[in-house]
């Protein structure tokens, strides 16, 4: 029997082809990985049905004279709230960006507050006080004085 010869340059070849294909499952699985990771981040950041719901429960009244409003990343919650009149509310900054608070007719407006901080305002009279939030005009909010 004769023994097949393979040369030197047909077995760099196949190496070459080898490593080639390793290379690109690499690429491949990395770039996935990076979607995978990118989309993971935008529904992380998302407040679902029950999360609004649970901070709409858990941050309305946290005491007969105050009251709170919880500001995530899209939206204030609750959106609107009603008090009596000399009753506070409270922003507080849930989210992972700054806000703030700016009343529509000027009447009341917090600093900026990064993440955990807290402004408030006393309510002194009867109305309807629209807001919103400068750094993000898309969030509003309406607070009901009674």
């Amino acid at each position: 029997m004769a023994k097949k010869r393979v040369s030197k340059t047909a077995k760099k070849k196949v190496h070459h082809t080898s490593h080639t294909d390793d290379h690109s499952f690499l690429i491949i699985a990395g770039g996935g990985f990076v979607i995978i990771s990118i989309i993971m981040l935008f529904l992380y950041n998302q407040p679902s049905s029950t999360e609004k719901m649970m901070y709409e429960t858990a941050n309305t009244i946290t005491s007969e004279d105050q009251r709170v409003v919880s500001m995530n990343d899209s939206m204030f919650t609750p959106e609107s709230l009603t008090v009596k009149v000399g009753e506070s509310v409270t922003w507080r900054n849930d989210g992972m960006t700054d806000h703030n608070i700016v009343s529509d007719d000027d009447v009341f407006t917090t600093g900026v507050l990064a993440k955990g901080e807290e402004g408030s305002y006393t309510f002194t009279k009867e109305g309807t006080y629209s807001y919103h939030c400068s750094i993000h005009p898309e969030m509003t909010g309406t607070i009901v004085v009674e």
